[in-house]
């Protein structure tokens, strides 16, 4: 891996906090992308042709009503055409997606990671986030999501094999970690169903595991399997409780 990045960082720290900054509102501004795919992915709507409105009155929003965290203060959490209340979800989501952007830029930087890492990380960050609030509201994970996510990991390490930044052995290792994660969770999820007769573990859930393997990379198997498959887990041991109770 590329060192150079980090070393100019600790040599410079302007530059360092400089791109703490960026890559901080770029966090901030795909979280207001976020609020349009957790609102739009559900209804099967479009999160890219149609222009961003007011679900209440659909006044189309200027662009300067669009600016992260900024616009929703200056509104006062309310639309400037029908004055209708907005939800603090836009507002939590764009804060909370720049500061795991940041986040993740410590993190890249701190352990000494090739900086072009953000480009997985940042693309977990966002399928994770989306996933949730989506999730939480109407108990699905779209495919618009993990899908995209995916390919995003393949090319991402991909390129980094062409470039000479990976080897093939991790490139296929990736491959195969995301296959067998997929495999597994997938495996999981039919018998819990033919075992409860209940969805324990959603197919949703099982290629969002999958997607966030492809991310992780074959590097970070053993933090996925320490962290996220716990965390799966207990989800699938939630679900069997659930189905016992009703």
């Amino acid at each position: 891996m590329n060192h150079d990045l980090y070393t100019a960082f600790c040599q410079n720290p302007t530059a360092y906090w400089f791109w703490f900054a960026v890559t901080s509102w770029v966090g901030c501004c795909m979280g207001s992308f976020l609020n349009v795919c957790i609102w739009r992915m559900p209804l099967g709507e479009s999160v890219i042709t149609a222009p961003s409105h007011c679900p209440k009155c659909n006044h189309q929003i200027r662009w300067y009503e669009n600016i992260p965290l900024f616009s929703f203060l200056a509104l006062r959490a309310k639309c400037s055409e029908c004055r209708q209340p907005i939800t603090w979800r836009y507002f939590i989501v764009e804060l909370l997606t720049g500061i795991l952007f940041a986040a993740a830029y410590f993190s890249l930087t701190y352990n000494r990671i090739y900086f072009a890492g953000i480009i997985p990380a940042g693309a977990l960050i966002m399928m994770a986030v989306a996933g949730a609030f989506i999730d939480a509201e109407h108990r699905i994970i779209p495919d618009a999501l993990t899908f995209p996510a995916m390919i995003i990991g393949l090319i991402f390490y991909t390129v980094e094999f062409f470039l000479g930044a990976v080897s093939l052995k991790y490139l296929i290792a990736t491959i195969i970690f995301g296959l067998v994660v997929w495999g597994f969770f997938l495996l999981m999820s039919v018998i819990g169903k033919k075992l409860f007769k209940v969805d324990v573990l959603g197919l949703g859930d099982v290629k969002f595991m999958a997607a966030t393997a492809f991310l992780m990379g074959a590097g970070l198997i053993g933090v996925f399997f320490s962290g996220l498959l716990i965390a799966s887990l207990g989800g699938f041991l939630w679900g069997v409780f659930s189905a016992l109770k009703n």
